[in-house]
């Protein structure tokens, strides 16, 4: 579903709803040209991620925005690769030229938790088969999801964001 008429899609694989397929390495925008830049989730999967986010700071233009998160205390993740992490002082530093409007955390401590304890535990699956470890990853996540909630809790705490699974970085162009 697209989120509205304005809003831009891109990907580098053709799925549904993808407006412009491009490598974010290298943006078919001019320069200073967009409002408002999203990128959820996708910088740690980008082969050239520096030059990436050169290019996000690149196409937003002055007083316009950026909504950035990705993976802070998350382990591994294929969709196809997975390069980077970034912390919220490595955010704020790759889009210095952004004045922060709101540095947070999607996942909180106890996420961490669940997904290292849903992979730790499945391991041990592995040795049967790939199949077997992909299921009992699946079941832990299951099992141990309901910790989640204590999110709630920890994320009252300015240090919960030292140890978060996802972390978001609102900024402003100046």
């Amino acid at each position: 579903t697209n989120v509205h008429p304005t809003v831009l899609n891109l990907d580098i694989f053709p799925f549904k709803n993808v407006d412009i397929v491009a490598d974010a390495a290298a943006l078919p925008f001019a320069d200073n040209s967009v409002d408002m830049l999203i990128s959820e989730s996708t910088i740690e999967h980008t082969r050239e991620a520096e030059r990436a986010i050169t290019e996000m700071r690149r196409v937003v233009k002055p007083g316009g925005f950026v909504y950035v998160s990705i993976p802070f205390v998350m382990p591994f993740h294929a969709s196809p690769n997975d390069y980077m992490r970034l912390t919220h002082e490595g955010l704020k530093q790759q889009f210095f030229d952004f004045t922060p409007l709101k540095i947070g955390a999607l996942g909180g401590p106890a996420s961490a938790l669940v997904t290292f304890l849903m992979y730790f535990l499945a391991l041990p699956f592995s040795l049967i088969s790939e199949a077997v470890y992909n299921l009992a990853t699946y079941f832990f996540m299951v099992v141990l999801s309901p910790l989640r909630f204590l999110d709630a809790l920890f994320n009252l705490f300015p240090r919960a964001l030292e140890v978060s699974t996802l972390i978001y970085f609102i900024g402003k162009k100046r």
